[in-house]
């Protein structure tokens, strides 16, 4: 696992990035990660599919999952895409739409980095390098063994170096690791032992070189954890028991970190009888359950010292039948400065205990659940109120709860 200016996570069929500027990886990794740079900027999330790609392959480069933790939203996306070939000669390509595509037609390095920029002009970066070789028997391929996670303030580690190319002789290995641009520790040898200090990331870049004189390199990022590091607090107490097929949700975690610092990551993972269905990052996540089932969200969030923590939600996903009655007229009231609240009695028609949300939904689209729910004995009614801000004069304004919708009027 990768965790510099980026985490590493495996992701379906593509690579998945996201990052700070400065990211970078090596090799066909496959990379997630933000940085404490990336606190107050947007969050670039990049894919690459294919995953591994070859000489001649067409790459499509999408940044459409890229969002802004303050709500900003993406202004514009920047691609540069530069190729440094056996005689170091570069070619540039650019791009400034959602998605971009590129040829990998000549071996040699390919240099791939993302931009967003939010429409209050803070930027943000992430990068992916490839290496593209003109026959998998010309190039040797060498990895770092040793490296799973995030590694502890003085902890001793043994590094070595892995030839994944048994076919061909490496003559000599040589490691350099990198804390800023001027402090690099270098050894050489196939394996090395080096003590990790102080805080920070540390930059390891490993090179293999064959007798006729061949290089070839992976890197690898390791931030280190400092005794008074703690883990975020996270936890999804606001996701109900149940839900009907198609109903739309917002989920919004509890999420904070001990030390004082930001949550900077979110991700989150949907399953369905065990199989995953959906991901998506960001602060929040919208629900929308596509099939009845047993159903399990999970959540994993990164503080800017590298912390993580899970969190895990089950629930059960049933066909939309009939829940709720709403029992008489919703009542509506203009509490001042364009906020409304709608209450209801609400009774609960099935035949079990019911948990429910209530939500108002205005004109610009933008939904607000309620912070409690209640559950509704079988049979009972509860009243249930919520309250949002009117966008438009006269209010335009949705109330939902469970299977039902009310839409206000002046009537």
């Amino acid at each position: 696992m990768f965790r510099g200016d980026d985490l590493n996570r495996t992701r379906r069929d593509v690579i998945k990035t996201l990052g700070a500027t400065g990211a970078a990886l090596a090799g066909g990794a496959t990379v997630v990660g933000s940085s404490a740079a990336a606190t107050d900027g947007p969050i670039p999330v990049l894919d690459v599919d294919p995953k591994n790609p070859g000489l001649g392959k067409e790459v499509t480069l999408d940044g459409s999952d890229s969002y802004d933790p303050a709500g900003e939203g993406i202004d514009s996306h920047i691609w540069t895409v530069q190729h440094t070939g056996a005689d170091d000669e570069t070619t540039d390509y650019t791009g400034m739409d959602e998605d971009f595509s590129v040829t990998f037609d000549e071996p040699g390095h390919w240099y791939v980095n993302l931009g967003v920029r939010t429409p209050d002009d803070r930027y943000n970066s992430v990068k992916w390098i490839r290496t593209v070789h003109e026959s998998d028997d010309q190039w040797p391929i060498v990895n770092i063994n040793g490296i799973d996670g995030p590694i502890d303030d003085g902890e001793e580690v043994t590094l070595t170096a892995n030839n994944g190319t048994p076919d061909m002789e490496i003559e000599s290995y040589e490691w350099s690791i990198h804390r800023v641009y001027d402090d690099v520790v270098e050894y050489e040898g196939k394996e090395i032992t080096h003590t990790f200090s102080g805080d920070g990331i540390r930059k390891v870049t490993l090179q293999g070189v064959t007798p006729d004189g061949t290089e070839s390199w992976e890197t690898d990022f390791v931030p280190i954890v400092q005794e008074t590091d703690q883990k975020p607090d996270v936890d999804l107490d606001n996701v109900l028991n149940q839900y009907s097929v198609g109903d739309y949700h917002l989920i919004r975690p509890d999420a904070s970190d001990p030390d004082g610092g930001p949550i900077t990551y979110y991700q989150w993972v949907l399953f369905r009888e065990g199989e995953e269905v959906d991901d998506a990052y960001g602060e929040e996540y919208e629900l929308t359950p596509e099939q009845p089932g047993d159903h399990r969200l999970n959540l994993v969030v990164e503080d800017d010292e590298r912390q993580t923590a899970t969190a895990d939600a089950t629930f059960t996903v049933t066909e939309n039948t009939e829940q709720v009655e709403i029992v008489g007229e919703v009542e509506w009231n203009d509490l001042g400065y364009s906020l409304w609240e709608a209450k209801a009695d609400v009774k609960n028609v099935t035949g079990d205990s019911l948990t429910v949300r209530p939500s108002l939904t205005n004109a610009d689209g933008k939904t607000s659940e309620a912070e409690e729910q209640t559950t509704i004995a079988a049979g009972d009614t509860e009243t249930v109120s919520h309250g949002h801000r009117a966008t438009a004069d006269p209010p335009e304004l949705v109330f939902a709860v469970a299977d039902k919708e009310v839409q206000y009027s002046e009537n």
